[in-house]
């Protein structure tokens, strides 16, 4: 920040007092060679790059009588706490703008060649009078060169402070950018981490269920083996019931023969007719039993067939479940592959983060250093 105690410091250091302001005639010189170098330089501004610095020809001549006033003040003397008040906005200016200082002094070298050619030959002269003329001149001069490069001092000082502030703004925004990211790239670091755990755990748990539906799948398949041999050993037990029932018939009809042949023999017969009709209840509870046991071998062979079939339809499906557990397995995997390789990633951007925010802290160190 310029401040007027710096201005009286240069002020005293340059010999700068207020008896050294120009005369009025001096002054009229003055403000008629700058009147001419202000309007040599901004038609030189025309022809170079610096002329898109002015929206129009208006906006140059603008700047041209703000110029003209700044001298003025120069020459008059005024150089007060407004003067760097409007040396440091001219500046300020000039570094918002991107106008560099070339350009700037530049405008100086034609404005102080054209007070030269202008100043010198009216005021100097011959004789006792033309020294005094000189010498008036000559304080004229030193007075014009060393306000201009007052003048100088702090445009330029004022652009290169202003460049250096915007530069600390763009360093501090980039170093809360850096942080900003390396706390999101740890809490994405956490984030992945906890994911990567989570993606472990259901991999596990998917390759424990594949385990599961292979198990169910082959013991399904060996469950339905099974029931189809049960099924074959009720049609088996069927057949033999069959023949049971064969038998008893077969036994009945001999005791009912064996009754009547008792009968025929009389008294002699009685106890083979008892015989003959035990053996008869016999046959007749026998043939009861098989016709129960051929019920319960029909019932039992048609919940056979009943849990075959059923067991034929879910082997397919555990079959496709196990696949799908399988393939779900896999791709757990790879994501648990993939979502390590990403908090590698991250983890990398984070060491650049740091080393970026590093290279930040030892410029601003070397630039307070300096």
């Amino acid at each position: 920040m310029q401040t007027t105690d710096l201005l009286d410091e240069r002020l005293r250091f340059l010999g700068i007092g207020r008896d050294d302001a120009l005369d009025d005639a001096t002054r009229a010189l003055l403000n008629e060679a700058v009147g001419r170098a202000l309007d040599r330089f901004h038609e030189r501004m025309r022809q170079t790059s610096a002329a898109g610095f002015f929206a129009d020809a208006t906006h140059m001549d603008s700047a041209k009588s703000r110029q003209a006033r700044h001298w003025a003040r120069l020459a008059s003397g005024e150089i007060d706490a407004a003067y760097v008040e409007e040396a440091v906005r001219v500046g300020r200016t000039h570094a918002r703008i991107g106008l560099e200082p070339r350009w700037y002094l530049g405008g100086y070298a034609l404005i102080l060649e054209e007070i030269v050619q202008t100043m010198l030959p009216r005021m100097a002269g011959r004789g006792f009078f033309g020294r005094r003329r000189a010498t008036r001149a000559a304080h004229a001069l030193g007075y014009i060169v060393k306000v201009a490069l007052l003048d100088m001092d702090y445009g330029v000082s004022t652009y290169f402070d202003a460049v250096q502030s915007e530069r600390e703004e763009l360093v501090k925004g980039d170093r809360e950018v850096a942080e900003e990211i390396a706390r999101a790239l740890v809490g994405a670091s956490s984030a992945m981490e906890e994911v990567t755990g989570t993606i472990r755990h259901t991999a596990g748990n998917a390759s424990e269920t594949e385990q599961l539906a292979a198990q169910n799948a082959r013991a399904a398949e060996t469950g339905g083996a099974a029931v189809e041999r049960s099924a074959d050993a009720m049609r088996l037990i069927a057949d033999k019931i069959n023949v049971l029932r064969e038998i008893a018939r077969q036994t009945d009809l001999l005791a009912l023969n064996a009754a009547v042949e008792a009968a025929r023999a009389g008294q002699h017969g009685a106890g083979f007719s008892v015989v003959a009709a035990e053996v008869r209840k016999l046959a007749e509870h026998a043939a009861a039993a098989s016709h129960e046991i051929d019920q319960l071998a029909h019932t039992t062979l048609a919940t056979s067939e009943e849990a075959r079939s059923g067991l034929e339809e879910l082997v397919p499906d555990i079959r496709r479940t196990s696949t799908l557990v399988a393939e779900i397995s896999a791709a757990c995997r790879e994501q648990s592959i993939g979502v390590e390789e990403i908090n590698r990633m991250v983890l990398r951007l984070s060491e650049l983060s740091r080393r970026i925010d590093s290279r930040s802290d030892r410029s601003e160190a070397r630039r307070h250093a300096h």
